[in-house]
């Protein structure tokens, strides 16, 4: 595979194909930048469909994250992550769309905090005062 379409930003490369944008990101876990040979390894090893043991493909499996965007729909688009593969939505393919300007983000999800644990008790507020009222 040639590798004219190949772009490198950071962690990600891009590559244009078929009117698709498709993209490669190294997880979150890793440090390292991708190169051009490892994309072009991923995606010979993802067309054979290959491997000499399951562990070999488990590791192969979680090395890249490969995502296709169409710019016409983004929700079209397609993640080779678990989460995808069961939810067919992941972060990964929300995360590239509103980089790429494919899709807006409300305000209200960018105010919400992650990981607060509930306080204790019984919940307070309009919701359970709205329930003890009998019209």
């Amino acid at each position: 595979m040639p590798t004219s379409g190949l772009k490198k930003i950071k962690k990600i490369i891009k590559l244009r194909l078929d009117g698709c944008v498709r993209l490669f990101l190294a997880p979150s876990g890793d440090i390292k930048t991708l190169t051009c040979q490892e994309v072009e390894k991923y995606i010979e090893i993802r067309q054979r469909l290959s491997w000499e043991s399951f562990d070999e493909y488990v590791a192969w499996k979680n090395e890249i994250h490969a995502i296709k965007l169409c710019p016409e729909d983004w929700l079209q688009g397609s993640c080779s992550c678990v989460s995808f593969q069961k939810d067919l939505i992941c972060k990964h393919l929300i995360g590239v769309s509103a980089t790429f300007g494919y899709v807006e983000i409300p305000t209200i999800a960018k105010t919400v905090r992650l990981h607060e644990n509930r306080k204790r008790g019984r919940p307070k507020g309009a919701a359970t005062r709205r329930a003890l009222i009998v019209d």
